[in-house]
């Protein structure tokens, strides 16, 4: 072989050496890029993945907040809780793809939207419930006021239904005759009759009635004049000149009663009216 062969072959060993480092360099470099780009992926779907489950966490969290104020929902609730533990249980595996994790995230958009509408619906709830509760309070309220104010009305109707009204008393003084004629006189030595009358007020809310009436006429020397006859109410006792029945009819009244006297004294006379046993009506009158 001759020593221009030798060069030539030296030359071109060189540049095959040359263009074979040159592949080489290329090589390791595309390989680098190729790193480079995975390792930036594989960051990238682990931050997407970690920010996904962290969604999910948040959603979880709030269909439990959810849950624990409406029990009519809590039912569904509870299966999207599950849903949600099944998700995050297949983000923590290996092996997770760009496509697994582009679906999840749909799937967490969706979620976050059905969570807010179910909060919202139960803030509704809650709303309604709460103003229904105001006005259960207020008709409460209200219902108990109208129970009192018709007990107080009641206490009153029944006050004034026990309760009658006597008025007009008057005191008058006569001299009965035999033949009946009536001469009316202060004269004490000639009255031997006291013509006695007052009025019951009408009275609708009352019940009809029978009453009696007894009389007390006492003179100066503070004596009962007339029967003086004794009546017991309740170990208290009452010395009446005379008693009267009537009958009451809810209509205005007017009772008359003629009691019988002799030897009286000049003198102020007092006049007692007892309804049973209840004072309800006195007067004076004078005699000469």
């Amino acid at each position: 072989m001759s020593n221009g062969s030798t060069k030539n072959n030296y030359k071109t060993y060189k540049i095959l050496i040359t263009v074979l480092i040159v592949i080489l360099f290329c090589c390791f470099g595309y390989m680098y890029n190729i790193s480079s780009r995975s390792k930036a992926v594989i960051i990238e779907l682990k931050s997407e993945k970690l920010a996904i489950i962290q969604d999910l966490e948040k959603a979880k969290l709030n269909l439990v907040a959810t849950a624990s104020k409406n029990k009519q929902l809590s039912e569904q609730l509870l299966i999207e809780k599950q849903k949600i533990d099944a998700i995050i249980l297949q983000l923590n595996k290996p092996g997770v793809t760009n496509d697994i994790i582009a679906k999840y995230k749909n799937y967490v958009t969706k979620l976050t939207a059905k969570v807010d509408s179910l909060s919202k619906k139960v803030t509704n709830y809650k709303s309604i419930i709460d103003s229904s509760t105001l006005i259960i309070a207020k008709n409460e309220t209200e219902k108990k006021a109208l129970i009192k104010e018709k007990s107080e009305l009641q206490s009153k109707i029944e006050t004034v239904s026990n309760n009658l009204y006597f008025y007009n008393l008057s005191a008058v003084s006569i001299k009965k005759r035999e033949s009946g004629k009536i001469i009316q006189t202060q004269n004490a030595s000639r009255v031997n009759n006291i013509i006695i009358k007052f009025e019951i007020a009408e009275n609708k809310l009352a019940t009809k009635q029978a009453k009696v009436f007894y009389y007390q006429i006492i003179d100066s020397k503070n004596n009962v004049i007339g029967l003086k006859a004794t009546a017991f109410f309740d170990k208290k006792e009452l010395v009446y000149s005379d008693l009267l029945n009537v009958q009451f009819n809810l209509k205005t009244t007017q009772v008359e009663k003629t009691i019988a006297v002799q030897n009286l004294e000049p003198g102020t006379y007092l006049l007692n009216v007892f309804d049973t046993s209840k004072l309800v009506l006195k007067t004076t009158f004078m005699l000469e």
